[in-house]
């Protein structure tokens, strides 16, 4: 299902992005695992009004990549 299938995406790239943390600059790390976060947070809220909708049509798949302007 979909949010599974994010969730794993997520799942790697915290990995990722925790691995980075050893040669990377630390705050900009964060930065990045809260913009991820963020997105999660924003789909699951997509995901569960969609449910909470009850519609059984097709629809596209989210293309919205949000730039965090703080």
């Amino acid at each position: 299902p979909y949010s599974s299938a994010y969730h794993m995406m997520q799942q790697e790239l915290v990995e990722i992005l925790q691995q980075q943390i050893c040669w990377h600059d630390k705050a900009q790390a964060a930065y990045a695992l809260n913009c991820v976060r963020r997105d999660y947070e924003y789909l699951e809220q997509e995901r569960r009004m969609h449910l909470s909708k009850d519609c059984c049509e097709e629809t596209e798949p989210v293309q919205t990549r949000r730039t965090p302007n703080d």
